[in-house]
């Protein structure tokens, strides 16, 4: 150890020390920011199926007809409004380009969907275990 203290004596070790103190603190924020904790779900380079953020206000149209207002905020959380005044709320994670997961509140699993934006520009979510196809509008350009 003392080897260590004779070689860095020469440096500042109040400056080592705040660089390390500092560096410690970047990190973890950075950390945090690029979602390295699992409750996380925004990770850097993830989009929407339409090469936006995956959070914002959207229309879902059920394969039924059934027409949704959804508010997906970027903390992880929806609300979902139907035009009959029904609401649910829930989480959501976008786990991958082209895959969007939500489970409400009440709900024990999450749902997940393959999203695309096919060549007349619609964009669709099929729903990977049951196959339902809705389609996505983003109002909040």
């Amino acid at each position: 150890m003392s080897f260590i203290i004779n070689i860095l004596e020469p440096y500042d070790m109040k400056k080592i020390l705040a660089s390390l103190i500092f560096g410690v603190a970047i990190f973890g924020n950075v950390c945090l920011a690029l979602g390295d904790s699992e409750s996380s779900v925004i990770k850097v380079g993830i989009y929407a199926a339409d090469g936006k953020p995956p959070y914002g206000v959207f229309d879902v149209t059920a394969s039924n007809g059934k027409v949704y207002r959804e508010v997906i905020l970027a903390d992880g959380t929806f609300t979902s409004t139907a035009r009959d005044g029904s609401v649910v709320k829930g989480v959501w994670e976008q786990r991958k380009n082209g895959i969007f997961c939500s489970k409400p509140f009440k709900a024990p699993r999450f749902r997940c969907k393959y999203e695309d934006v096919n060549s007349n520009g619609v964009w669709t979510s099929t729903e990977i275990d049951g196959g339902e196809i809705s389609t996505i509008r983003r109002l909040d350009e």
